[in-house]
C-alpha cells in the first residue's frame, strides 16, 4: 500500500514557552483520534515545537482510507414483514435509518435466527482531502490556557498564525484556518534567516531548518542549551546551577541558542543564595554559577535566541537589568531583618486568605491547633516547638522581599528566623512545610516540618472542599489536587501510618466556626478525592489495576497501610497457590451477597468437611490477629494458604445453600468469616484471575 510523510507547520508570533509542550502533545493525540476514525493508517504522529511554530509530522500515512465492511443487524425476520410479506415499521425505520430501500437490505443467519441487515463498504477514498479536513479542525482546537484574535480573523489562536506550511508527500493539502490559506512556504529563524522558503516535501524541510538557524526539536534544544551553559560556566571559573525546569522553559524561548555570560557586583553574594538564584531564574531566565564549595560566583549565563556579532550590548543589557534586581533584594532583605518575624506573623491579621474562610491569621490558627493534634498523634516530643514553627510559617508572606519574589516564601522566612535567633529546627520548619513544592520536588525531612506541612494542606483541602470551592477539568486555583497528592507523597514517603479519617475530622472541626457545611459529607467527599490520587500513584507505581482495587475497596483510610497490604498481594499473587485460594475467596463472597453474620453453632455443623474448616478458620483467627497488628499482610497471606484444602473440600462435599433455613445460615457464616479475614488484606472479588 502506498503511503506518504505527513507534514504541519503553524508559524506564529512567539508563543509562551509554558503553553508549547502541552499544546503539542494534545494536538498530536487529537490527529491521531481523528486519523484513527477516518480510517486513514500511520505509523507514527510526531510533533515538535518551537517559540515561533509548531510542527505536526506524521510517518507512513496511506494515500486511500483503508476499505472495510461492516454489517449492521436490523430486526428479526419475523418482526420485519406481515403476514401478507409487507415490510413493517420495524424493516421501514431501519432501511431509513441506513439511508436505503428495504429491498437494499439483506438477510442473515444469527444465533436467534434470522434478522434483516444492511452491509455498506467503509473507506477506500483518497487520503489528502480528508487528511486536510482534520488538519483544519484539530488546529483551532489546540488547547491553550489563554487564546486571542486578531486583524479581521473570526477564530482564536494563542498567537497569530502567519503561515501554515501542510504537505502531503509533495502534494499541498488543502487546509485553511480562518482567512488563512495553507501552501509550501515557511520561514527561518526571525533574525538570522527571515526569508521565505519554498518547501518541496518533508524531507527537504526537516534538511533545510538547521541551516535556517531553527532547530525543531525541544529535545535537541534543551541538550544545546545545556551543554552552552555547563561550558560557559567552566570558563566563568565555576560549574552551572542547572535546573531541568528552567533548561525546559528556556529552550522553548529560542529557536537557536547562543550563550553568553554577565557579571554582577560581588557585594551582591552576601545576599542568601536562593535569593540570588531566583533574581536570575525565575525574573531573568539566566543560570547562576558556583564554586565547588556551593558558594556562588558574581556571574551568570544568558541564553539569547540571536547569534549577534557584538555580544557586548547583550551583555551589557542584561548585567544592567540584574544589577536592578540584585540591588532591590539586598534593599529587601535589610529593610525586612527590622522587623521581628513574630512581629510579621501577627500582620497576618489584615491579610484575606479567602472571603469564606477569613484571614490568614485566621488559617495560622487553625493550622496550628491541627499541627499540635498531630504532633500528639505521631511525636508527642515535638508538642513543644510546633506551635511556634506553626505561628511562624506564614510570616514572610507579608516581607517585602516575598512581595517581589514570591517563589521565595518559606525560603526568606527560614533565612529570617535563623538570623533572629529562633531555634534551628522552627527555622528549618518554615521552610520544610511547603515542600513538596511540585512533583520533582524533595519531601520534608524534619518532624517539625512534616507535621506544619500536613496541618497546613489539610486546612486548605477541608476549607476550601467545606465551602464548596472544588477543582473543576483543568482549573485548580487553590492547588487542591496539588496539596492532596504531597499529603499522600509525605505520608508514604515517610511511612507515616496516619488515618486520613482522623486527620481531616479534626481539620474539619477547626472549621467549625469559619464555615457551615455537613461535616460528614465533606468528610465522605475528601476521603473519596483522596482515594482517586492514592489509586493513580499506587498505578503510576507499576501496580496491577486489580490489586489496586481490590486493596482499596478493603478500606484507603490509612494510605501507609494500603501500601503495605498492596505490596503483600502483589506478591503472594505469584505464587501458584494462591490463584486457587483467591478463585476460593470469590466464589464465598459470591455466594454470601449481602449475608454478614458470623457466629457460627457448632452444633449446626453436621458434615466433616464443615468441622474442620470451623476448626481450621478457630486457629486461624487467633494466629493472623497476630500478623494484623504489626501491619504484616505477608505474614497474613502465608497463613491465609492453609485454608485452601479445607476450603476446597467443604465445596465439594458441603451444600451451602441448604434447604433448611438454620443449617443454610450456619454455613453462609463460615464463609462470612472466611471472607471478613480476606477483607482485612483485600476485597478479593476485584480480582480478575486467569
Amino acid at each position: 500500500m502506498a503511503t506518504r510523510e505527513l507534514l504541519i507547520e503553524i508559524g506564529t508570533e512567539e508563543i509562551p514557552a509554558a503553553y508549547l509542550a502541552p499544546a503539542l502533545s494534545a494536538w498530536a493525540l487529537k490527529v491521531k483520534e481523528e486519523l484513527f476514525q477516518a480510517l486513514i493508517s500511520y505509523s507514527d504522529i510526531k510533533t515538535y515545537g518551537t517559540p515561533r511554530r509548531m510542527i505536526l509530522r506524521g510517518l507512513d500515512l496511506v494515500e486511500n482510507q483503508i476499505s472495510k465492511e461492516t454489517e449492521k443487524t436490523g430486526p428479526a425476520l419475523t418482526a420485519a414483514f406481515d403476514a401478507e410479506g409487507k415490510p413493517t415499521k420495524a424493516a421501514l425505520g431501519f432501511a431509513k435509518s441506513q439511508g436505503v430501500e428495504v429491498k437494499d437490505l439483506i438477510t442473515v443467519d444469527t444465533a436467534k435466527g434470522k434478522y434483516l441487515a444492511m452491509k455498506k463498504k467503509e473507506g477506500g477514498k483518497p487520503a489528502a482531502p480528508i487528511i486536510g479536513e482534520i488538519i483544519s479542525r484539530t488546529i483551532p482546537g489546540i488547547p491553550f490556557p489563554k487564546t486571542m484574535r486578531w486583524a479581521e480573523e473570526k477564530s482564536a489562536f494563542v498567537r497569530p498564525i502567519h503561515w501554515i506550511l501542510a504537505l502531503f508527500g509533495e502534494e499541498v493539502l488543502p487546509v485553511s484556518v480562518g482567512t488563512l490559506a495553507a501552501g509550501r512556504k515557511t520561514r527561518g529563524h526571525r533574525f538570522l534567516s527571515p526569508a521565505e522558503k519554498e518547501i518541496r516535501n518533508p524531507a527537504e524541510y526537516f534538511a533545510w531548518a538547521p541551516s535556517a538557524s531553527v532547530i525543531i526539536d525541544p529535545a535537541e534544544r534543551m541538550e544545546m542549551v545545556k551543554r552552552g551553559v555547563e561550558e560557559a560556566a567552566t570558563k566563568a571559573g565555576g560549574r552551572a546551577v542547572v535546573r531541568p525546569k528552567l533548561i525546559r522553559e528556556v529552550a522553548n524561548l529560542v529557536e537557536y541558542p547562543q550563550v553568553i555570560v554577565g557579571e554582577f557586583s560581588a557585594e551582591f553574594t552576601r545576599l542568601p543564595r536562593e535569593v540570588i538564584i531566583a533574581a536570575l531564574e525565575n525574573h531573568e531566565r539566566c543560570f547562576a554559577v558556583e564554586k565547588p564549595d556551593g558558594t556562588l560566583l558574581p556571574r551568570f549565563i544568558a541564553v539569547l535566541n540571536n547569534v549577534p556579532r557584538d555580544l557586548k550590548p547583550a551583555i551589557n543589557g542584561y548585567e544592567r537589568v540584574m544589577r536592578a534586581r540584585l540591588y532591590d533584594a539586598n534593599f529587601f532583605y535589610k529593610k525586612d531583618l527590622e522587623i521581628p518575624l513574630a512581629e510579621r506573623a501577627k500582620r497576618l491579621e489584615g491579610v484575606v486568605f479567602h472571603s469564606r474562610l477569613g484571614t490568614a491569621a485566621a488559617k495560622v490558627e487553625r493550622s496550628t491547633n491541627l499541627a499540635i493534634f498531630l504532633a500528639r498523634r505521631l511525636w508527642p516530643e515535638e508538642e513543644k516547638r510546633v506551635p511556634r514553627a506553626a505561628f511562624l510559617a506564614k510570616a514572610d508572606l507579608v516581607s517585602e522581599m516575598v512581595g517581589e519574589f514570591p517563589e521565595l516564601q518559606g525560603v526568606m522566612g527560614s533565612e529570617y528566623a535563623r538570623k533572629q535567633g529562633e531555634d534551628p529546627e522552627v527555622a528549618r520548619a518554615i521552610f520544610e512545610h511547603y515542600l513538596p513544592r511540585f512533583a520533582e520536588d524533595r519531601l520534608p525531612e524534619s518532624r517539625t516540618g512534616i507535621l506544619v506541612g500536613l496541618a497546613d494542606r489539610a486546612d486548605t483541602i477541608a476549607g476550601f472542599l467545606a465551602v464548596g470551592i472544588k477543582p473543576s477539568g483543568e482549573a485548580d486555583p487553590f492547588g487542591t489536587r496539588r496539596h492532596t497528592l504531597a499529603i499522600l507523597n509525605i505520608l508514604l514517603g515517610r511511612e507515616i501510618f496516619l488515618p486520613l479519617s482522623e486527620l481531616f475530622s479534626e481539620a474539619l472541626k477547626n472549621l467549625s466556626g469559619a464555615a457551615r457545611f455537613s461535616e460528614p459529607e465533606v468528610k465522605a467527599e475528601i476521603l473519596s478525592y483522596f482515594q482517586t490520587r492514592l489509586r493513580g500513584l499506587f498505578l503510576a507505581s507499576g501496580a496491577a489495576y486489580d490489586s489496586v482495587d481490590a486493596v482499596l475497596a478493603a478500606g484507603s483510610d490509612d494510605p501507609c497501610d494500603a501500601k503495605l497490604r498492596l505490596a503483600a498481594l502483589s506478591e503472594y499473587r505469584t505464587r501458584p497457590e494462591f490463584e486457587k485460594l483467591a478463585s476460593a475467596c470469590k466464589r464465598a463472597v459470591n455466594i454470601l451477597g449481602d449475608f454478614q453474620k458470623a457466629e457460627v453453632n457448632p452444633a449446626l455443623l453436621a458434615e466433616p468437611e464443615e468441622k474442620e474448616l470451623n476448626q481450621v478458620i478457630e486457629k486461624l483467627e487467633i494466629e493472623v490477629d497476630r500478623f494484623f497488628k504489626q501491619n504484616d499482610y505477608a505474614g497474613v497471606l502465608s497463613r491465609l494458604l492453609v485454608l485452601k484444602d479445607p476450603v476446597d473440600r467443604f465445596f465439594d462435599k458441603v451444600l451451602v445453600m441448604a434447604p433448611d433455613r438454620e443449617l443454610r445460615e450456619n454455613r453462609l457464616a463460615l464463609l462470612f468469616r472466611i471472607s471478613r479475614i480476606f477483607r482485612r488484606v483485600a476485597d478479593f472479588s476485584k480480582l480478575v484471575l486467569t
